[in-house]
This record gives C-alpha cells, structure tokens and sequence, in this order.
C-alpha cells in the first residue's frame, strides 16, 4: 500500500473528518485529541494536511514537541508521510549561547530563515516543526524582513556591477570563487551563483546580455542542477544584520489563521520561563564582567517571556495531542488505537 493511500483511510474516516472539521474553526479554541500512540499523532496531522489540500484550504500548522530531539524525529515522520511537494519545515534555535554572535549554527540560521520567509507569503500553506527553545528566540519583525527580501525573476534585467555592489553593501555576503555555504555569491561571465539564507540549496541564474534566461537550484558538491524555477528569494542572515532591529515573538509573526498544536502546553511555557531565565544569568555575567561598559539588548528584547507567550496562544486554535492537557476544551476527540506488542 503507498502511502497516499495509507492516509486516505485516516482521512476518509468519519471520526477523523469530525475533527478536522473542529480544527477549521474561525473562532479561536482550544482542541484535545486523545489516545495517540506512537506515531498515529503524525500520521493525524498528514492526513489532516492531505484532506485539506483536496478540499481547497490553505494547511498552516506549527507543531510544538518537547525538545530538539522528538521534533527531530516528527519532522521525519512528516517527510515521510507527506508528497514531496509539501514541504515540512524545521524551526530550530540559532545559538548555541545566548549573546554569542560568533556561536550562530548556521545551518539553523538557515532553516529558521527558509521557515520565517514561507510563513510570510500571504495565504501559502506551512507546516513548521519546533520545540519551546526555538520559540523562545524573537524573530525579525515581518516589516523589515519583508523590506529586506529581494526577488528576481526570470526576464528581469539586471545590472551585474549594481548587484554584486547591493549583495556585499546591503546584505553583507561574500564574493567568492565558489559558493559553498549562505551568504555567498559568486560571478564567471555570464553566470551568477547567489546561495540564500532562505533556500537549502544554491541558485544559479544565466544571463542573456543584462536579462536573466534561467534560474535554477544545484548542488554546490557536485555543480549539477536539481531543478528549474521561476523566481528566487534573496534573504540576508537575520540573525547577524538585524541585531538591533526590532523584534517580536514567534507567535506574533505568524497568521492567527495558523493551527498551533502543543505535545504538552504547559511543559512548553515552562520551557520558554527557564529559556529566559538562563539569558537573564548570561545578560547579568556579561555586564559584570565588562563592569557595565558593554553596550547588549535587554533580555526581554531577543527573548520571549512566559507571560508574553501565554498572553498570545487565545489568538489560535490551539490542539493539545500529547498525554498531558492543561486547557479546557472545546471539542475532545477520543482514538482507541493501542501500541504494538
């Protein structure tokens, strides 16, 4: 049986269709679906997002787990469950430290980039994996990410001088022989190499005189292009450009037409109170130990509050699954499903 069709039996049943029905509320509330075990959580939220998708509704979901590592692994059911076309996001912490720039894991930079860039198209679906942690980081604000987007299309011209001038001046990337990693770009003729901190892979655009003929995605290891598209979306590392940009929380960037779905809801605003109680710890140190010379943010302005993060979640419908539900609901769903032997 494929998979495909594997989630049509969740979706077609009339139970399931029940609840995905409660989840499409326009008032915001709060969901319990009980009796999830192993991985039918997963395969609920696949199926939800496959019948959405066949009855024309736009699928934007945040899904909320402990810690790193069980987003890790739900992350890679999804992938696996979900068509190709529909991709499943990760949003991870940047830092490894808080207050230390030269510490940023760019590959998470990258992914919480691609993520914030996705959620930020009007009316597109999403499907973002995180765990209380990445929440925990304020974002840039929707304005300046936006401001700070620049897209080419295919038959655009281009002034080749110009442009190299705005990638290193504006959005501080490197010119280098060959790109390798965000924030790079690289120039042979009539070939532009642009790698984005909001796509996973490379552009390569060729030019025709001043005017873009093709733009395409490849593999920096081997040179070979993975696939044609129409368009490509230029963003600077947000983390390193924006330091003293204003900021807002994860939950203030998103839709209030996304669903938020929460392992343990309480376990998650605990996470985010001990989240800023260590930056508090590292903001204290840093000061004295600098004997208040060094000019560094607020806490409170990289960081989400407990009180803050709760004061947002009435905004949402919000879906606890786990095995702990903290809010009243407003609809239960029930499953009787039991684990292997």
């Amino acid at each position: 049986m494929k998979v495909h069709d594997f989630l049509e039996n969740y979706q077609n049943d009339p139970l399931a269709q029940t609840f995905f029905t409660y989840c499409q509320a326009k008032n915001p509330q709060v969901l319990h679906l009980k009796g999830c075990v192993g991985s039918l959580d997963a395969v609920w939220i696949a199926a939800m997002v496959q019948w959405e998708k066949s009855q024309g509704i736009v699928s934007q979901h945040i899904i909320v787990l402990h810690d790193r590592e069980e987003a890790g692994y739900f992350n890679n059911d999804l992938q696996n469950l979900l068509d190709k076309d529909f991709q499943v996001l990760h949003f991870p912490i940047s830092y490894k430290r808080p207050y230390e720039y030269e510490e940023i894991e760019n590959a998470n930079v990258l992914m919480r980039t691609e993520t914030l860039e996705k959620i930020s198209q009007k009316n597109q679906p999403f499907l973002v994996v995180t765990y209380p942690e990445a929440f925990s980081e304020k974002v840039v604000n929707r304005k300046s990410l936006i401001e700070n987007t620049l897209i080419l299309r295919k038959g655009d011209k281009i002034d080749i001088n110009q442009l190299s001038a705005q990638l290193v001046e504006e959005y501080n990337f490197e010119r280098t022989d060959f790109v390798y990693e965000p924030g790079q770009f690289a120039l042979r003729g009539g070939i532009i190499d642009l790698f984005s901190f909001a796509n996973d892979l490379p552009y390569r655009l060729d030019l025709l005189g001043d005017e873009i003929e093709n733009i395409r995605l490849f593999d920096p290891q081997n040179q070979l292009s993975v696939e044609n598209v129409e368009l490509l979306t230029l963003l600077p590392n947000l983390q390193t450009k924006f330091v003293h940009a204003v900021r807002e929380s994860f939950l203030e960037f998103i839709p209030t037409s996304a669903r938020l779905w929460f392992k343990d809801m309480e376990a998650a605003s605990e996470a985010i109170e001990r989240s800023f109680l260590k930056v508090e710890t590292a903001f204290e140190e840093i000061l004295t130990q600098s004997n208040f010379t060094q000019v560094i943010s607020n806490p409170e302005v990289l960081f989400e509050t407990k009180t803050h993060f709760e004061a947002q979640l009435p905004k949402f419908v919000c879906i606890e699954f786990g095995k702990k539900y903290h809010q009243k609901a407003v609809q239960t769903i029930q499953l009787t499903a039991k684990p292997q032997p």
